[in-house]
């Protein structure tokens, strides 16, 4: 499996944002995956800033798919730090846009 650490995965975002332009879509994507891998690699404060990043621009572009799964990833990294008020209204904010796209 690869397994992007440290440096080299803010590179390969880093590049990957650099990309994507001023299209807001293909920036919160970017962030969405970026954010997951700050989580995995155990930077939850680094995730939770990219999965705020991808929020708004998927709110911006009017991508609720994207909206969803953003919503359930931070709702999902409250309720791991036992932060389990901002990680209701997240999982709220995502099942409403999850609803939204028909999902």
């Amino acid at each position: 499996t690869l397994s992007l650490r440290g440096e080299e995965a803010g590179a390969i975002f880093g590049a990957a944002l650099e990309a994507s332009g001023e299209n807001p879509l293909a920036r919160a994507t970017v962030l969405l995956n970026f954010g997951w891998t700050h989580e995995r690699a155990g930077s939850r404060a680094d995730a939770e800033r990219a999965y705020l990043d991808a929020a708004r621009l998927a709110r911006e572009a009017g991508a609720t798919e994207i909206a969803a799964r953003v919503y359930n990833n931070l709702g999902a990294l409250h309720h791991q730090r036992g932060a389990l008020a901002a990680a209701q209204e997240a999982y709220e904010q995502g099942l409403a846009f999850a609803q939204a796209a028909g999902e």
